[in-house]
């Protein structure tokens, strides 16, 4: 799961990803990378087409418990 109060982390570019790991961690990382983030954010064509649309809004005050 991936989540952000600020801008949309899907909206980061391949090389922007690749820039901030090269800046932060100072070397390349055995999993994570650029396009593996842009890959996170793509679902297959099945699941694009199941998706249903939620009026739910789960807020921080009431946040949702499943027992």
């Amino acid at each position: 799961m991936v989540a952000s109060r600020g801008p949309d982390p899907a909206s980061l570019a391949t090389d922007e990803v690749d820039a901030r790991i090269a800046d932060r961690a100072g070397a390349d990382l055995r999993y994570y990378d650029g396009q593996t983030h842009t890959g996170m954010f793509a679902l297959p064509n099945y699941l694009r087409g199941a998706k249903v649309v939620r009026d739910r809004v789960i807020p921080r005050d009431k946040p949702l418990y499943v027992p």
